[in-house]
């Protein structure tokens, strides 16, 4: 068995000095949000015909021997005719208060009533 002299190392504080940085986080700048295609419109059989008709005019019948190459045609031609049939999504923000407002209006009758009697 050892002496308590022996152990003297095991209980000895450690100071350590360390150099902490932050970084912000990088924003990307010039990035535009993807935005979606409005597929919805699709359901419309009007739209979904004159969908189909566009697109059709709009393939090349011959392709190209290069794969790179017909990939970005096709890529291309399929977004342009979505552009032009059925869009882009457009984001609308429901008013919530406005639907609900015979509800809200209720309820708060009804705190106002509650109050009023405990005064």
């Amino acid at each position: 068995m050892t002496s308590a002299n022996d152990c003297w190392t095991d209980h000895q504080l450690i100071r350590a000095m360390m150099a902490i940085k932050i970084i912000p986080q990088c924003r990307l700048q010039g990035r535009k949000p993807s935005r979606k295609m409005n597929t919805q419109a699709l359901q419309d059989p009007i739209k979904r015909d004159c969908f189909q008709t566009t697109l059709k005019d709009h393939l090349l019948s011959e392709f190209p021997d290069n794969i790179k190459e017909h990939w970005t045609k096709l890529k291309t031609s399929i977004i342009a005719v979505c552009e032009q049939t059925i869009r882009y999504q457009t984001k609308k923000h429901q008013d919530w208060f406005d639907e609900n407002d015979s509800e809200i209006e209720r309820t708060i009758d009804k705190k106002r009533k509650a109050f009023q009697i405990w005064q």
